[in-house]
């Protein structure tokens, strides 16, 4: 099984990794970042959670203790949870919290890969709209509703093309 072998090959590689930076003395001095990716399933299924549930790791020996953390989030989390870790203080502008921060509510931007469909999941539950092709009066969204999708998915596009911007510039691009 592809699947499998895939797996087992990537477990002996990270494995191989880190035993090398231990030989080097790295590896105290190292974070770990893996992030997984999963197969285009779009929003179809029972359980929209499970559906886009993929794999972070994120190790810091010696500065993060060992354990898991089941919140929900997303890649637009990678930026703030950095800039905690490190304990950066010069400002930026990101749509995620840092998953560190416990106090900060859990969500996830999500979106079919032609982002025609974008959405949010929280505690509360999944939440969609549609994009593209849309004009007033047609879709039977209300003018609030259409500008929350409107800005999904601009945020959706900057996801996409990896930008950002520090704070003091946001409000300028």
């Amino acid at each position: 099984d592809k699947y499998t072998r895939n797996l087992a090959y990537t477990d002996w590689a990270i494995g191989q990794f880190v035993g090398r930076l231990k030989q080097a003395g790295l590896y105290d001095n190292t974070v770990f970042i893996l992030v997984g990716d999963h197969p285009r399933r779009g929003f179809s299924g029972s359980e929209p959670k499970e559906m886009f549930r993929v794999p972070f790791v994120l190790a810091a020996p010696g500065v993060l203790p060992p354990g898991a953390n089941t919140r929900i989030s997303s890649q637009a989390h990678l930026l703030p949870t950095l800039v905690d870790l490190f304990h950066i203080s010069q400002p930026y502008a990101a749509m995620g919290n840092s998953v560190l921060d416990k106090n900060t509510p859990g969500f996830a931007f999500i979106s079919n890969l032609v982002g025609e469909r974008v959405g949010l999941i929280s505690a509360a539950g999944l939440a969609v709209e549609p994009l593209g092709g849309q004009t007033p009066g047609q879709d039977g969204l209300s003018r609030q509703r259409r500008q929350a999708a409107e800005l999904n998915r601009a945020m959706y596009d900057l996801l996409r093309q990896g930008r950002w911007a520090p704070a003091e510039t946001a409000g300028v691009r």
